[in-house]
């Protein structure tokens, strides 16, 4: 027998061999692998591995007296199993050549057995499914054993090679098994850790092309040192941390401090109009409104809460003051590692923001005009219905002669009064629908020259005269001489006046007065219209100059119109170019002023 000590440095060469072997493996599966050609990478390995084969050769392991086997079949099959089809041929092709070239009885048996381990190794490289198990390297090594052995056979001829079979049976397989199991498994777990590594280095990959790509704002941010010291807290015994903070009131403060931004994406660039990473880092506090405690502390609040994840909608501001409406979002972890790598992902949200106030006010105004369809329907049926009783009712009378044959009843003739004042009502409600709609469509056209306002206003109050007289209100002008004539259409601007003079005289109570006052502020022309009525309330103001609203809220009590007085009076002067502003009080009275252009200014 040979000395152990002989036996011992014979298991550590080989024990160098496969180090060796697995070294190479992993600088040709990984760093080859990205520069070259796969298939001439295998053929590479196939070199090494061949090459490796070769040195075995020359290290021989004494199994007993006589008996020195090496671990080239070993290497050979592992060479296929490993790396495939072509890395086994070529590798077996070293062996081969370099055993014809040993010379010897047992060449051709050397051949043999080489590529009998090659074909059994691209066998196991086609049967691996990615869990390589020890079992199943067992059980391949044991198949490897019982394809390669018969190759002892061809040494000289049958009888001799039968002999030297059963005499190394048991020593050959054990120490090809030992190298195919051992080998295997360091190869396998080699090829693992590259496979991980590999998926690894993908991922990072993925993730730095969605990083760099995306058009959401992402933060890289450490949040370790933070999470560590509230770790400590909770082991020094605090149990309520919202509690502990109000009577820290430094500590959001200490643990912000603590947090840092490895980097951002470019689109954090963009959102917050920064020109450089760096300078987007060091702004980070002043870029929450109203306040960075406020985050932080609900951050740490999430974090002592073991959420998952935290998410918010907040306000914050970019370098140039813009208010931003964002939706915040990170994940929370116990992973030390992916804490200090927190991704956290800013989604600007105010243009939807925006969108949804601008649906909110349609919905508004929609509203609105549905309550301003339901009023002026029933204004409409009563204003409509009124003057019809009245044609209908008196004309009834008259046509079935109730008081007698109609040249002897004198009461024939006020019905026929009443009746013609019914349809002179309907006729102006009907004319006031049918303005309102030709302005707001558009389509009303003025036809323009000089007018001379002091005989305007004149006309117009000869004409609501007898109705203020009836109604007991005084009609009072201030107007200076020689006011500049006007370039307006003259009918539109009697309407106007007309217009305001019926409102005032309506809602004036008996006793009051309704004044109309000149004032010459060249270039502009004011008229004042001012009554001593009950006055609208401030909030009205603004609604009672929209069509069809009326300063009583019911539209069933008594009252002449549809409420489009003084929307047809401001839709007009607009027309010309002019204002029309309402001042009130409620007790005191109205005034409704008018201004008017320069006459230069309507050429």
């Amino acid at each position: 027998m040979v000395p152990d000590f002989s036996v011992f440095v014979s298991l550590l060469n080989n024990i160098s061999i496969f180090i060796v072997l697995i070294a190479g493996y992993a600088y040709f599966s990984t760093y080859l692998s990205k520069k070259i050609d796969p298939r001439l990478r295998d053929a590479l390995l196939g070199v090494f591995f061949g090459v490796i084969t070769i040195g075995a050769m020359h290290i021989f392991i004494p199994i007993a007296e006589g008996v020195r086997v090496d671990q080239r079949n070993a290497i050979i099959t592992l060479a296929g199993a490993f790396g495939g089809p072509v890395t086994a041929i070529v590798c077996a092709v070293f062996a081969g050549t370099y055993r014809v070239y040993l010379g010897g009885a047992g060449a051709l048996a050397g051949v043999v057995a080489a590529f009998l381990a090659a074909s059994v190794g691209i066998f196991l490289y086609r049967m691996r499914d990615g869990n390589d198990s020890a079992l199943k390297i067992a059980f391949g090594s044991i198949l490897a054993i019982i394809v390669i052995i018969p190759s002892f056979l061809v040494i000289v001829d049958l009888e001799t090679g039968w002999s030297i079979l059963k005499r190394m049976f048991v020593p050959w397989g054990s120490a090809m098994f030992v190298g195919l199991f051992f080998g295997g498994l360091m190869l396998a777990r080699e090829d693992l850790r590259l496979k991980v590594e590999n998926e690894i280095t993908r991922s990072e990959a993925r993730f730095k092309n969605l990083f760099e790509s995306s058009e959401i704002s992402i933060w890289n941010a450490d949040l370790l040192a933070a999470v560590r010291e509230l770790k400590r807290l909770r082991k020094q015994g605090v149990k309520d941390f919202r509690q502990h903070v109000q009577e820290n009131h430094h500590l959001v403060a200490d643990l912000a401090r603590m947090i840092s931004v490895n980097n951002v994406n470019p689109a954090s660039l963009t959102l917050f109009k920064f020109s450089s990473e760096n300078e987007l880092i060091s702004s980070i506090g002043k870029l929450f409104s109203p306040d960075f405690h406020e985050f932080c502390l609900n951050v740490f609040c999430a974090i002592w809460d073991g959420e998952k994840h935290y998410r918010t909608e907040t306000l914050m501001r970019a370098s140039d003051g813009e208010e931003l409406t964002v939706i915040i979002f990170l994940p929370l972890s116990d992973t030390e590692e992916l804490v200090q790598n927190t991704p956290v992902g800013i989604l600007d949200i105010s243009d939807r923001k925006l969108a949804e106030q601008s649906r909110d006010l349609a919905l508004q105004d929609a509203e609105r005009a549905n309550e301003a369809k339901s009023q002026f329907l029933a204004t409409m049926s009563h204003e409509l219905r009124t003057p019809l009783n009245a044609i209908l009712g008196f004309s009834d009378i008259i046509s079935k002669q109730y008081f007698g044959p109609a040249d002897e009843g004198g009461r024939y003739v006020e019905y026929a009064k009443d009746i013609h004042f019914s349809g002179e009502l309907l006729l102006e409600l009907v004319n006031d629908l049918l303005d309102i709609s030709t302005i707001e469509a558009g389509r009303k056209s003025l036809t323009l020259a000089q007018v001379e306002i002091e005989d305007l206003i004149s006309e117009s109050l000869r004409i609501v005269e007898q109705k203020a007289e009836n109604n007991g209100i005084d009609l009072l002008t201030d107007i200076p001489p020689h006011i500049p004539p006007l370039y307006a259409d003259r009918r539109a601007l009697l309407q106007v006046l007309l217009n305001l003079l019926s409102n005032a005289i309506k809602f004036t109570p008996e006793g009051g007065t309704v004044t109309v006052r000149v004032n010459v502020n060249l270039p502009e022309t004011e008229v004042i219209i001012h009554d001593t009525g009950r006055g609208i309330p401030a909030e009205n103001l603004q609604e009672v100059m929209n069509p069809f609203v009326r300063t009583e809220s019911d539209p069933h009590k008594t009252q002449e119109g549809w409420g489009l007085g003084l929307a047809i009076a401001k839709s007009l002067i607009e027309l010309h170019d002019g204002k029309l502003e309402l001042e009130s009080k409620v007790g005191e009275g109205t005034a409704v002023r008018i201004r008017f252009p320069a006459p230069a200014s309507r050429h």
